[in-house]
């Protein structure tokens, strides 16, 4: 049987520009540049911050990602480790 789509009616509508990442990267950079956040800062855990964003750790560790490639921050690995404020 063949089933005909109509080319007229698009069956899924565009998805909204704003990935969830990039609002979490853009506040955090926001936070730095106003001095909320200055160097040598902690901050909070990947956890800590998908709570306080009600975002998934995966959205805020690519946010931590982009911040870390702008030279904004730094993360560091091992028991003292931690993403710290340039």
């Amino acid at each position: 049987m063949k089933t005909d789509l109509c080319p007229k009616r698009a069956l899924f509508t565009p998805l909204p520009e704003k990935r969830t990442f990039k609002e979490i990267e853009r506040q955090m950079r926001q936070s730095i540049h106003s001095r909320a956040l200055k160097p040598g800062d902690r901050l909070p855990s990947e956890h800590e911050l998908a709570a306080q964003f009600k975002a998934g750790r995966l959205s805020v560790r690519e946010a931590l990602r982009m911040l870390e490639q702008a030279s904004l921050i730094v993360v560091t690995q091992g028991s003292t480790g931690g993403s710290y404020v340039r």
